[in-house]
């Protein structure tokens, strides 16, 4: 059974300016994207490391997405988003 994955205004920001701040890295930026999309969805807790509580993340490079799970709603949340080269 599959999640929803939202992403937070914040994160969406973030994500924005690591687009415009890294122009050689684009490519490589929206392929993460679309990955951390599909893995959230797929399983948020396959690859996931505990951060704090009720927050986790997942690396896809070259970026980090930090998430809470909200598993009655079956819904993933990118709360944050940070350029990981």
């Amino acid at each position: 059974m599959s999640y929803s994955v939202e992403w937070s205004d914040d994160a969406r920001n973030q994500l924005a300016a690591t687009w415009l701040q890294h122009v050689a890295a684009r490519q490589a930026i929206t392929s993460a994207q679309n990955q951390i999309d599909r893995l959230l969805a797929a399983d948020p807790l396959r690859n996931a490391v505990s951060a704090v509580e009720e927050l986790y993340f997942s690396e896809v490079a070259p970026l980090r997405a930090q998430y809470e799970i909200s598993d009655a709603g079956r819904l993933v949340t990118v709360v944050a988003v940070r350029w990981r080269p």
